[in-house]
C-alpha cells in the first residue's frame, strides 16, 4: 500500500458499505478483520471484489493499532489522496456562478462534537448541498470520527478562519445567508429558499454567535410543537436541507 496516496480513512461497517456502494473509486485499500466471517463483513468483501477494490486481511490487533480509541467494527477503508473532499473557500466562490443545481451551502458554527459534525455533513451530502463551511476555530476537525459519522459523504468541506467574513463574500456572490435560531423567528417554511442560500446553524445550547446572526440576511427557526424548544443540530440540519429541496422540487416558496 502506497502511503503517499493516502490522506484519510473511513471506519465502520455502515460507513464503508456506503462508500463502496456509491463511491468505490475513492477507496485505495480495505483492511478487514481476518476472523470476521459474518454476513455483513462478507457483504463488504463481495462488493469490494465486484468493484475491484484491494483487500488486506489483517488481525484485529492491527486494526486497533491503526485506529486507537475508534470503533472500527473490523473494517477500515483508506481513501485515495485525490478523493479528498475539502477545497478552499476561494475555490468554492469560483464555482458558485456556474453551480448546478442552485447552490445550497451549510455553515456550521462551533460544532465541537465530531459525531454531530459528521452527521451534519452526511445530511448536507444526502440533500445535494454544494458545500459545508466550518470554522478553523472552536469546531471539530475533519477527523476519522467525523468521516465515520458522515458515512463517506463527499460534499466539499470548506474550512475558513472567519465565518462572518465568509458570509459577506457569499452575499457578494448573490447568496442569501439565513441564520437558524431556536427562539421566535420566521418559520423556515415561510422563507423563500428557491435561490442560492447559505443555511447557518450553531452549537446546541449557545446557538449561533450574535455576530453571525447580525451578518445574515434573514433569521428563521424550525417550528416546534412541544416545550422541548430545539433539536440536535444534525437533526436540524437534515430538516432544513429537506425544506430547501421540498421548495425547489415543487417550485414554491
Amino acid at each position: 500500500m502506497n502511503e503517499e496516496k493516502i490522506t484519510e480513512k473511513v471506519f465502520g461497517i455502515h460507513a464503508v458499505l456506503s462508500l463502496l456502494s456509491h463511491q468505490p473509486s475513492r477507496v485505495s485499500q480495505l483492511l478487514i478483520d481476518c476472523k470476521r466471517l459474518d454476513k455483513r463483513m462478507e457483504e463488504i468483501r463481495k462488493i469490494a471484489n465486484t468493484k475491484s477494490c484491494a483487500i488486506s486481511e489483517v488481525s484485529r490487533s492491527r486494526l486497533d493499532e491503526i485506529s486507537p480509541n475508534i470503533n472500527h467494527q473490523g473494517v477500515i477503508a483508506y481513501l485515495n489522496k485525490e478523493s479528498k473532499s475539502q477545497l478552499s473557500f476561494n475555490q468554492l466562490l469560483d464555482r458558485l456562478p456556474h453551480a448546478k443545481p442552485t447552490p445550497l451551502i451549510i455553515v456550521l458554527d462551533r460544532i465541537t462534537d465530531p459525531r454531530n459534525l459528521g452527521a451534519c455533513i452526511r445530511s448536507a451530502d444526502a440533500f445535494g448541498a454544494t458545500a459545508v463551511i466550518i470554522s478553523k476555530h472552536q469546531t471539530a476537525s475533519v477527523s476519522p470520527l467525523v468521516s465515520k459519522a458522515s458515512s463517506g459523504a463527499t460534499v466539499p468541506v470548506v474550512v475558513v478562519s472567519n465565518l462572518s467574513f465568509a458570509l459577506k463574500k457569499l452575499q457578494d456572490q448573490g447568496v442569501t445567508c439565513i441564520a437558524t435560531v431556536a427562539q421566535q423567528a420566521s418559520d423556515i417554511q415561510d422563507v423563500n429558499l428557491l435561490g442560492p442560500v447559505a443555511i447557518c446553524l450553531g452549537c446546541e445550547g449557545q446557538g449561533l454567535k450574535q455576530l453571525l446572526i447580525n451578518s445574515c440576511d434573514l433569521i428563521t427557526t424550525i417550528p416546534m410543537k412541544s416545550a422541548i424548544g430545539s433539536v440536535n443540530v444534525s437533526v436540524a440540519c437534515g430538516i432544513l436541507c429537506y425544506e430547501v429541496n421540498r421548495q425547489r422540487n415543487q417550485g414554491i416558496a
